[in-house]
């Protein structure tokens, strides 16, 4: 049996994790006493922007990179760039602004999600995540 990971500990696992399966990451801000590590007190994205100045452009799969970039902020959320840097694009359910009422409504009007990866959110809300292509259109209303 192994001993239980720490938080940072876990954090750069996953980071490692997903580089492994070909997906550039990115570390992102924390939350830490309920504020948000970038320091502003008014911080609208807390825990969930790039720590890095080149956002999420900057974002990698290389391993000594996600090495150095948790060696300096231990506590960074992982953050997954979508995409072409990815081949991911995801499904972004928010609770808070109508998403469970809407996925129902896409669901209705077509069928259920597929089987695919998905994560629970800060928000209590959900990502599910599929395989994008070059086919892949993003249409926007």
């Amino acid at each position: 049996m192994t001993a239980v990971e720490s938080r940072p500990e876990r954090l750069l696992t996953a980071a490692l994790v997903y580089a492994e399966r070909g997906w550039a990451v990115l570390p992102l801000h924390s939350v830490e006493d309920e504020k948000c590590s970038c320091g502003s007190s008014t911080c609208r994205s807390a825990g969930k922007h790039p720590r890095i100045a080149t956002g999420v452009r900057g974002a990698s799969s290389n391993v000594a990179q996600i090495r150095s970039w948790w060696s300096e902020w231990s506590n960074a959320n992982v953050g997954i760039a979508l995409g072409e840097a990815s081949g991911l694009w995801a499904l972004d359910v928010d609770p808070r602004n109508g998403g469970d009422d809407s996925l129902i409504e896409l669901q209705l009007a077509n069928d259920d999600l597929p089987t695919t990866l998905h994560a629970k959110t800060g928000g209590d809300g959900e990502h599910f995540f599929f395989r994008a292509s070059k086919a892949t259109r993003f249409v926007t209303a």
